[in-house]
C-alpha cells in the first residue's frame, strides 16, 4: 500500500494510532521512509490489483506446500475452524508482477512449508544469497540476478510462456481433479500423473490418512470417521507434490 486512495473505507484513521496518513505518525526521526525494494518471505496480499504498473520490484520466496499462508490464491484456514479471508500467496504475487511488468524475482521452495529457512540451515543460506543477489542490483547497481551465483533465473520471463515456472505449474495443477469439495463422503481424485502416496493432515499439523505405494491415476479418499472440517490434502506423484485443501461436512 503506498497510495491513501487504497486504505480500506473500513480502516478509520480517526482512531488513536492509525491518523497520518501512509506515512503515520510514528519511525525514527531522521530516517527516510522511502523503499527500495520489497522482500516478501511466505507472504500474501488481500488482492494482487493493489499492485500496479511502477510499482516497486519484489522478491517473493514460499514453499509450495505452505498450509499457513497459501502459495498461490486461496484462503486462509483457522486452526479453529473455517476460513480467515481469500488471499493472494505468493506465486499469484509473481505472476501478476510479471504480467504488468514489475521487476520481480521468485524463488518456489519446492516440497517445503512455511518459512523452512527458520529451521534449516540450507534454506537459510539459499534465502541469505537470492536476497544479496536481488539487493545488490538496487543498493550497488549491478545487473539484476534472480537466485544464488549457481542458479540464475530471468526475472522478465514471460508467465505465459510454455515453459515458464507459473505456466508449468498451473499445467501441473490443472490436470489433477479433486471432486466434489466439500464432500461429505467420497472424494474422487484423478491425475494424468501417476499419485504415488496420499496424505491428509488437519489444521493442527496431525497426519489423520496416509496410503502409499499407490502408482495411480485414479483413487478415492473416503470420509469414514474423520470429524466434519477442513483438511489438507497432500498428493505426492511422479512430477512432484499437489497440496489441497479440501473439507468434509
Amino acid at each position: 500500500m503506498d497510495n491513501p486512495s487504497e486504505i480500506p473505507d473500513y480502516i478509520d484513521t480517526n482512531q488513536a494510532g492509525l491518523g497520518g496518513g501512509i506515512e503515520g505518525l510514528s519511525g525514527n526521526i531522521g530516517y527516510q521512509s522511502k523503499i527500495t525494494a520489497v522482500i516478501n518471505i511466505a507472504g500474501a496480499l488481500r488482492d494482487t490489483n493493489w499492485m500496479n504498473m511502477g510499482d516497486l520490484p519484489i522478491l517473493s520466496f514460499h514453499g509450495d506446500l505452505d498450509v499457513t499462508v497459501p502459495y498461490a490464491t486461496d484462503v486462509i484456514p483457522s486452526p479453529l475452524g473455517g476460513d480467515v479471508m481469500k488471499v493472494d500467496g505468493s506465486f499469484s504475487i509473481h505472476k501478476r508482477a510479471n504480467n504488468i511488468g514489475i521487476e520481480n524475482c521468485f524463488h518456489t521452495h519446492f516440497g517445503a512449508g512455511h518459512v523452512p529457512h527458520t529451521g534449516n540451515a540450507i534454506y537459510t543460506d539459499t534465502t541469505i544469497k537470492v536476497m544479496a543477489n536481488f539487493m545488490s542490483s538496487f543498493v550497488c547497481n549491478e545487473t539484476l540476478v534472480c537466485g544464488t551465483n549457481d542458479t540464475l533465473i530471468d526475472f522478465s520471463i514471460d508467465p505465459n510462456a510454455p515453459n515458464s515456472p507459473v505456466s508449468i505449474y498451473e499445467s501441473f495443477v490443472d490436470r489433477t481433479k479433486i471432486y466434489p469439495n466439500p464432500s461429505s463422503d467420497i472424494v474422487n481424485i484423478e491425475s494424468d500423473f501417476a499419485i504415488q502416496s496420499i496424505q491428509l493432515t488437519n489444521l493442527l499439523g496431525e497426519i489423520v490418512v496416509l496410503k502409499s505405494s499407490l502408482n495411480l491415476n485414479k483413487t478415492q479418499l473416503s470420509k469414514n470417521n474423520l470429524p466434519n472440517g477442513v483438511y489438507i490434502l497432500t498428493l505426492n506423484t511422479v512430477n512432484g507434490p499437489i497440496t489441497k485443501k479440501i473439507s468434509f461436512n
